[in-house]
């Protein structure tokens, strides 16, 4: 019976162990991240890529590793991939402003510009002071053609934070009152 228990015993940390090594734990999770962001960081998108669906594989549910997966994907111009990733993302925090804005960008490069007008106004509600949401929405604004609105969204991103950078042509000056 001792021997029993002992095997048992020897059985269960050796499980725990592995479990503890293996890739799918959060740690790693975090570790995969972490090399990611590094990479991204140094330009490496592709060998980022590979560590932020590591990371992915081994926790499914943080929402902030689809972030920055997606970050990878439009880097490396897969926008269709980036879009669904930061869909995840969102699904999975839904208050968090900034895939609501990376989105509306990787949806303007593929065109798609009232799409991302409502992820702009999307993130812009979630952060009401979000600057380069204001910013962006006031870009595609005006490349619709909608210069009163665009230039609205400048004032508004200038009044969060006059030193703002807001296109030449809109009235908007870097006078403190937008004058």
């Amino acid at each position: 019976m001792k021997r029993l228990l002992s095997a048992v015993l020897y059985a269960v940390i050796l499980l725990f162990l592995l479990m503890a090594c293996s890739e799918a734990n959060p740690q790693n999770a975090k570790a995969f991240t972490n090399r990611g962001m590094v990479l991204f960081k140094q330009g490496e998108y592709q060998e980022a890529l590979e560590q932020f669906e590591k990371a992915v594989e081994a926790n499914p549910d943080d929402a902030q590793i689809y972030f920055y997966r997606a970050n990878a994907l439009s880097a490396l111009g897969r926008k269709e991939e980036a879009i669904k990733d930061y869909d995840r993302s969102i699904k999975l925090a839904p208050d968090v402003p900034q895939p609501y804005y990376n989105k509306g960008n990787a949806l303007v490069r593929e065109g798609k510009n009232e799409e991302a007008l409502k992820e702009f106004d999307t993130a812009i509600r979630k952060d009401p002071s979000y600057t380069r949401a204001y910013i962006s929405k006031g870009l595609v604004l005006a490349r619709i053609g909608k210069k009163d609105e665009a230039t609205e969204a400048f004032r508004q991103a200038k009044a969060i934070d006059p030193a703002a950078a807001v296109p030449p042509g809109f009235g908007i000056t870097d006078a403190p009152d937008g004058k």
